[in-house]
């Protein structure tokens, strides 16, 4: 993980037609949100195993400046936390998909499904909770040759991710009971991050993540990344392709989240082109927040929580998002602001 887009401190088809009313947002003036849903469209193969049948986000990425609940499309903002502004620039092109092009101060260039809101602790657009298929079509530039680069990473790196918005908007909802105020708990989903092609020594590999973050910022781990963590073992983490593929090429890279329940494991399958890619990772259903979170419970925060759909790339990568798509069995467990 990109030390420059550390996590911060302080700091959504039926029919035609069909809406989704959805209420009681914490950290929120607003009461409500209805949501026009996208006319019929076919679950991808990942999304129909889970029966998560309904695109609640996407397919068409689209620059927002204010939430935005259009069928059919992916309303993204420029990052936007807490003050936490980044560099580069993002613009629209005539077919539809969006060029992002990173900043020259190592820091990603990023979009996200939502961003801080006026208030403090409040958040505009929308993030996803109990599961989901999240999907990217996607391409970008300057892959070749960087396994041999020491500096791939030192203007950032593309990637496709989910965060908690609790954390992200400083909701207070990952705020540990009967802990320090900012003892925090929260979830990171990467699902496509290219920023082990060093570690691998080829250019034709990626990154799938969980990390669970933990802990008061700058304190219960000083020095550490600097909040305390647990991640998925490093093997878990590797997305190995074949040296045919070109990631200056359109692919779509999909990851699919299945909540725990008291008799099943929750689990994250990351997909590549529409087939299951590297080792899946499962976790034990948690029903609270732990000050330090238990194995094999570690993950189950996200479970907990609701995530931010987040896209951007570093400088030497620029990258064109041609779709966002996320896939649920409904949409009553996102927030909307």
């Amino acid at each position: 993980m990109n030390t420059t887009r550390l996590p911060l401190n302080g700091a959504l088809e039926l029919a035609v037609g069909a809406f989704l009313v959805l209420s009681g947002c914490a950290g929120s003036s607003s009461t409500s949100a209805v949501l026009v849903l996208a006319p019929p469209a076919v679950a991808p193969a990942p999304a129909q195993q889970a029966g998560y049948l309904l695109r609640t986000y996407g397919p068409n990425p689209a620059l927002v400046t204010s939430t935005s609940t259009a069928a059919n499309t992916a309303a993204l903002f420029a990052w936007d936390f807490n003050g936490q502004l980044l560099g580069g620039s993002a613009s629209p092109n005539s077919d539809g998909s969006i060029s992002i092009v990173g900043g020259n101060a190592g820091t990603n260039a990023q979009l996200a499904s939502a961003k801080s809101g006026s208030a403090a602790g409040s958040f505009e657009g929308i993030a996803f909770g109990g599961g989901g298929y999240f999907e990217a079509v996607l391409k970008f530039d300057g892959w070749q040759g960087q396994s041999s680069n020491s500096n791939s990473l030192a203007g950032g790196w593309p990637a496709f991710w989910g965060m908690a918005v609790e954390h992200l908007a400083q909701t207070g909802g990952d705020q540990v009971p009967d802990q320090a105020a900012g003892y925090e708990n929260f979830i990171e989903m990467d699902f496509m991050e290219y920023n082990i092609e060093n570690l691998q020594g080829n250019d034709f590999v990626y990154n799938g993540s969980l990390n669970n973050w933990y802990g008061v910022f700058g304190q219960t781990c000083p020095g550490a990344t600097p909040y305390c963590s647990v991640d998925n073992p490093y093997p878990s983490k590797i997305r190995q392709l074949a040296d045919t593929v070109s990631f200056s090429d359109y692919h779509t890279y999909g990851a699919l989240w299945v909540p725990a329940t008291d008799t099943a494991d929750g689990y994250i399958q990351w997909y590549f082109d529409g087939a299951p890619i590297g080792q899946q990772v499962s976790w034990t259903q948690l029903t609270s927040l732990w000050a330090t979170p238990p194995s094999p419970f570690s993950f189950g925060i996200g479970d907990l929580e609701h995530l931010v759909v987040i896209l951007g790339t570093g400088a030497q990568y620029p990258m064109t998002v041609g779709s966002v798509s996320v896939w649920q069995q409904a949409g009553d467990n996102n927030l909307i602001h």
